[in-house]
């Protein structure tokens, strides 16, 4: 990768860059949720409050930065980085809302919880409001794949949830299911802000996430693309192989939506207690 972060080229500390790109990202944030009602704006300026360290837009960011060409001074990010890094921020202040009405929370970040001051009903909808805002931000940027991408992956973090409400008060769970939740509704869109970002600086890398199985794709002799993607971590192999592993390929490579898988085939794989190759 031709843009792996150099330190020893950087002009201004890496904090002042992210502070000024993160102003601006606070900014596309501000405009994107304000509104014509001053209720609705209230209500938002009271999540505001919320934010803490900004991990994920700091990702897609920092990920831009390592991705690209010099200089490091923040210069070669552009709008749609900035833009994508407010979306992410407004998915995970939605499920901030909706986690303190599921938890019945009364703080969140030393500030009294949403639903605690105006009621679950409010919150919920709140909730929804910063969803629908995400992704009318992000068609502002004419991605149609990031939009793909995003959806799957606010999905995801959708199912993570109702996993996790499903195994409530089991205080047996197993391992695998624990990771399952934690991959959900956490990894996958840490590791998403990471690839974003990459992407958004150099489409000619190979990128992939923060899952324990990467997706894995190259050419055979034949001109034929190989593409494996997805994991499971429960005995047995998907019903529909080829749909298990088409929606990786289509976020890898959007542009195959129409074409036709030949073969699919699944296998087993070892991992280790703490997910590291044993040696």
């Amino acid at each position: 990768m031709p843009g792996i972060l150099n330190l020893a080229n950087i002009s201004l500390p890496i904090a002042t860059v992210l502070d000024e790109q993160l102003e601006e990202v606070s900014l596309i944030l501000e405009r994107q949720l304000a509104s014509d009602l001053s209720a609705v704006n209230t209500l938002c300026q009271h999540i505001e409050q919320y934010q803490g360290k900004r991990l994920r837009p700091m990702l897609v960011l920092l990920s831009g930065l390592a991705a690209g060409q010099a200089p490091w001074d923040g210069s070669g990010l552009t709008h749609k980085h900035r833009v994508v890094a407010a979306v992410v921020e407004l998915i995970h202040l939605a499920t901030l809302v909706h986690d303190d009405v599921l938890d019945e929370a009364q703080i969140r970040r030393r500030v009294v919880t949403l639903n605690h001051l105006r009621g679950n009903e409010t919150a919920v909808m709140l909730g929804d409001y910063l969803i629908s805002n995400a992704f009318h931000l992000c068609s502002s940027i004419m991605e149609p794949a990031i939009n793909l991408t995003l959806g799957e992956i606010t999905n995801t973090l959708c199912a993570g949830e109702l996993l996790q409400l499903h195994h409530r008060d089991d205080y047996d769970i197993d391992e695998t299911t624990y990771f399952e939740i934690v991959r959900r509704k956490t990894a996958s869109l840490i590791g998403e802000c990471c690839r974003l970002g990459a992407m958004l600086s150099n489409d000619d890398v190979a990128v992939s996430d923060t899952k324990f199985v990467i997706d894995y794709y190259r050419l055979s002799a034949d001109r034929r693309l190989l593409f494996g993607g997805g994991e499971t971590y429960r005995r047995g192999f998907p019903a529909d192989i080829k749909g298990f592993v088409r929606k990786y390929m289509l976020r890898v490579y959007p542009q195959l939506a129409e074409a036709r898988i030949d073969y699919a085939w699944g296998g087993t794989l070892a991992i280790t207690r703490n997910r590291l190759p044993g040696f």
